[in-house]
């Protein structure tokens, strides 16, 4: 019951970080903030009734005195209500996916260097590997075998929270800005700008900027 608690717990945040993050790329549009809320919402109920409904809480105590160490297994029944919470991570997952590359191809920015390219390299990279967990789970749920069933809820756990913590982190990495000097030039003027005061991101979409070697 823990184990079961804690993912939906640990999915929350992460649907929460992701959720600023889109929320962010869209200008702090409110219908994305509707959209991604709402979705957060009724897959959160899910998971929750998934976890706390009776079935869930009937486990069998001759099985639990007759094995070693910490049983995370579940029955038959269990893992069919538990796949509902699988899938409602997978489905906010590629829509948060979606909006993101929809939104770097509004704005050009998937062909070109820059911010946007980085967010959908980043973005697919997790939505990927957490397709991949995602039906990995879903499957050991249907497994015959009771004690298989439930054993990628841990893995979940520490993929989902490294991948998203590191999608986060490399969006401030401070190699991306470099302080160069450099020569902006405004309707035929050229203004010298030193280096401690230039802090214009070196790519492609500054190409009025001169990086003086």
């Amino acid at each position: 019951m823990f184990h079961q608690s804690y993912t939906v717990f640990n999915q929350c945040t992460i649907a929460a970080i992701l959720l600023i993050r889109t929320y962010a790329l869209y200008d702090r549009g409110r219908r994305i903030l509707i959209l991604l809320a709402a979705t957060i919402v009724v897959g959160a109920t899910v998971a929750i009734w998934s976890v706390t409904s009776e079935g869930n809480l009937s486990n069998s105590t001759e099985s639990i005195l007759h094995r070693h160490g910490c049983d995370l297994s579940i029955s038959y029944q269990q893992g069919l209500r538990l796949i509902s919470a699988w899938a409602s991570v997978l489905t906010f997952d590629t829509l948060v996916f979606v909006l993101t590359v929809s939104r770097a191809i509004q704005s050009n920015g998937l062909w070109r260097g820059g911010l946007l390219r980085l967010m959908v390299r980043d973005g697919a990279a997790y939505y990927g590997v957490m397709v991949i967990v995602n039906i990995a789970g879903i499957i050991t749920n249907l497994t015959p075998v009771s004690t298989a069933r439930g054993m990628c809820t841990s893995l979940t756990n520490v993929i989902s929270s490294t991948l998203v913590s590191r999608i986060m982190l490399n969006i401030r990495d401070p190699k991306r800005r470099v302080l160069v000097d450099c020569r902006i030039s405004l309707g035929g003027i050229t203004l010298e700008t030193p280096a401690s005061e230039c802090t214009h991101p070196v790519s492609e979409e500054f190409d009025d900027v001169m990086i003086i070697a």
